[in-house]
């Protein structure tokens, strides 16, 4: 059980102190609702350029890293289609350096034209370097188009083009800023050996006096989810024949959410589940497999993936999958599968609680679902569920008739 208290500031900012004095360390997250479905049009690659340049520092902090370090703290972000997250750990004592090195950089950040060419001239590497000369890389940018069509959740975080991200102008990034980095979006967390009184004292101490929003945010005209199921074959640097097969699922609310993340540990997580025993250790017809959920807030993607072993094609490898799959459906799974799996995720998640940089994320992240006790009647969920609830979800949801393939062949 991950206790925690929760308050709102004036200005709208939602702030979560979870006390635990087992460690003399504190963590602190900042989750801010600006990923990438807001990046304004034909400059995609915003949100996750922004996030760098929230290190590009300050007047009075010219390097973020350096007084973090003095402090003993660490500290990184990431930024996906929904949120940003930033997020750093330490020693309790130095709470408020991380406070103030957070706030520093919230209202006072130095965007100058040559900090945002030097930004964006990292990021264009980093793109060549993940998406184009990595194999299958280049995967996010030919499956999203064609699950998502219009919706803004059709192109990666990293950009849709490298056009894209040298496009960006400082007006882009300062006006991002104004219309997403405010309290309202904002959700502060901390972690750690700090009661709850005192942390509610220092986040409004130094969060207090955020600005609300000031200006109208841009936001894309949402058309619902039109999933059509389609062929895309790729000739590319790859090494082996690869596919990926992909199935819309609800959005991350959505009562099926739990039974599907189940379902793809029976299908694809260890030597034990059903794909790797049929397709890999039973008939040698993969090397690799893999079955996950993309996580989106607002409709994600279920996935197969595998590469081919020599001498098999995708034909049959397809053929042998939904078999499987087909089988699954009609075979009640065993009260031992249940029971393996439900330990494999208690373990899990009690593990994650012995970590505050976990606990303090995870309540952000609940937070942002709009159920921030999620983090404790989620397990519940998980615990629950049973045989006929998988089959259920599986029926609903993996069908031939409703699948994105793309398949990777080596370039001649």
């Amino acid at each position: 059980m991950v206790a925690y208290d929760r308050f709102v500031l004036p200005n709208g900012l939602t702030a979560l102190v979870h006390t635990d004095h087992s460690t003399p360390l504190v963590a602190l997250n900042v989750l801010v609702r600006a990923g990438s479905r807001y990046d304004f049009p034909g400059s995609s690659g915003l949100a996750h350029l922004f996030e760098h340049l929230m290190f590009s520092g300050t007047e009075l902090v010219p390097d973020f890293d350096v007084p973090m370090q003095i402090a003993g703290g660490e500290n990184n972000a990431y930024t996906n289609a929904d949120y940003a997250s930033y997020y750093c750990y330490g020693p309790v004592e130095n709470i408020e350096t991380f406070l103030w090195l957070e706030y520093n950089r919230l209202t006072t950040l130095d965007i100058s034209e040559a900090k945002l060419q030097l930004e964006k001239r990292v990021v264009l590497e980093e793109y060549r370097e993940t998406c184009l000369n990595e194999p299958f890389g280049d995967l996010w940018h030919h499956l999203l188009p064609a699950a998502y069509g219009d919706h803004p959740y059709r192109w990666p975080t990293i950009g849709e083009c490298e056009d894209d991200i040298r496009n960006i102008s400082l007006s882009d990034v300062q006006k991002f800023r104004m219309q997403r980095y405010h309290p309202e979006n904002m959700i502060v967390t901390l972690a750690g050996g700090i009661d709850a009184a005192e942390g509610a004292d220092l986040v409004s101490k130094w969060f207090a006096d955020l600005s609300r929003r000031s200006e109208t945010e841009f936001q894309y005209q949402e058309t619902s989810l039109q999933f059509t199921s389609q062929e895309i074959l790729l000739e590319n640097a790859v090494p082996v024949d690869a596919f990926y097969l992909a199935m819309p699922m609800p959005d991350r609310n959505h009562v099926d959410f739990v039974t599907l993340d189940l379902l793809t540990e029976i299908l694809a997580t260890g030597r034990s589940s059903v794909l790797y025993r049929n397709l890999i250790r039973g008939k040698s017809m993969l090397s690799q497999v893999d079955c996950y959920l993309s996580g989106a807030l607002e409709g994600g993607l279920i996935i197969i993936e595998g590469k081919l072993a020599p001498g098999f094609d995708f034909g049959e490898v397809y053929a042998e999958i939904w078999q499987v799959i087909h089988e699954l459906k009609n075979q009640p799974i065993s009260k031992e599968v249940m029971a393996r799996l439900k330990n494999m995720w208690e373990t899990t998640y009690a593990l994650s609680e012995m970590n505050i940089l976990n606990k303090a994320m995870n309540l952000s992240y609940y937070e942002m679902l709009g159920s921030v006790d999620l983090i404790n009647s989620e397990q519940d969920l998980y615990l629950s569920k049973t045989s006929a609830d998988v089959m259920d979800v599986l029926a609903k949801y993996f069908r031939e008739d409703r699948v994105i393939t793309i398949e990777y062949r080596p370039k001649k």
